[in-house]
């Protein structure tokens, strides 16, 4: 495992080779690839860097960092928060253990919303992304020109802080105010030109058996969506539902098999002009964009 690559004198290559076996043994399918992209992350190099040096000897700073890493990795911790950061479109956003890990899927559908609210110009848009977690979304929003500004709401002080410190890192601080709070109880007068969201949606008994980097690594609270996984989902319907006017766009993410039931409770509310769904690169109903009525 991880420790046999504290060896006194060792490889680059060498290392590759038994760090490729280990996470062979902890269930890794791309083992091999998985091995280089530490080694990359860890040196600072790239992958010709790494063809070089592969029958160079490791410094002892070198080796404890690689096995440091590789110990993370084989405990299945996901790749982003061994790295710090992760990318989102096409920025990178920092990223710490504990937080949620941002996915490919939610990229597809924040695409699409950033091109429909390019169409509403008329005034400054500004986009309320509930349950902000890193900022991917209500961030890459602004980034995109879709929005002129961003309140990202996170009911974690952990998650808010590191959207604060991603915006920072974006130049969007005058731009993204970033609060703590439950949903949209933060949001005061009730009204918002755009409501974005990617709140917790898995069935709490499925939970345990998701793969190991979000099961074990994830917190719980930015997974359990309750019984069904749609009690978050419902309880921000319920708050959009009181506002004065409601936003002239909405967009959620769900899970699969929920698209049915979403498009009920949003229809529901009576106050959308029509409804369309976004498919995730499988081909599942990924989130609904809703239209507020004129």
């Amino acid at each position: 495992m991880a420790g046999e690559v504290s060896e006194p004198m060792m490889t680059l290559g060498t290392f590759l080779e038994r760090a490729t076996s280990a996470l062979k043994e902890a269930g890794l399918e791309q083992a091999w690839r998985e091995a280089r992209w530490l080694a990359r992350e860890v040196l600072g190099i790239g992958e010709a860097d790494l063809v070089l040096r592969e029958n160079v000897l490791l410094g002892p700073a070198e080796k404890e960092r690689l096995r440091a890493a590789l110990e993370r990795r084989t405990q299945r911790e996901p790749l982003a928060c061994i790295a710090g950061r992760t990318h989102f479109l096409r920025w990178q956003f920092s990223i710490e253990p504990g937080l949620f890990v941002p996915r490919p899927e939610t990229e597809v559908w924040v695409e699409v919303a950033a091109a429909r609210l390019s169409r509403m110009r008329g005034g400054s848009l500004v986009v309320v992304d509930v349950g902000c977690g890193t900022g991917v979304i209500g961030l890459s929003l602004c980034l995109l020109g879709a929005a002129s500004r961003a309140l990202l709401v996170d009911v974690s002080a952990e998650a808010a802080a590191m959207a604060r410190r991603n915006a920072r890192a974006l130049g969007l601080e005058s731009r993204a105010l970033v609060v703590q709070g439950d949903l949209l109880r933060a949001i005061l007068p009730r009204r918002a030109h755009a409501i974005v969201a990617n709140l917790p949606y898995v069935e709490r008994g499925a939970i345990r058996e998701l793969e190991p980097e979000i099961a074990r690594w994830e917190p719980p609270a930015a997974l359990d969506g309750g019984e069904d996984g749609l009690d978050l989902i419902r309880r921000l319907l319920a708050q959009v539902a009181a506002f004065a006017e409601p936003p002239r766009l909405m967009a959620l993410e769900v899970g699969a098999g929920q698209a049915g039931e979403v498009d009920t409770l949003v229809r529901g509310l009576g106050r959308w002009k029509a409804l369309e769904w976004v498919s995730d690169y499988g081909g599942i109903k990924r989130a609904v964009i809703a239209y507020a009525r004129d």
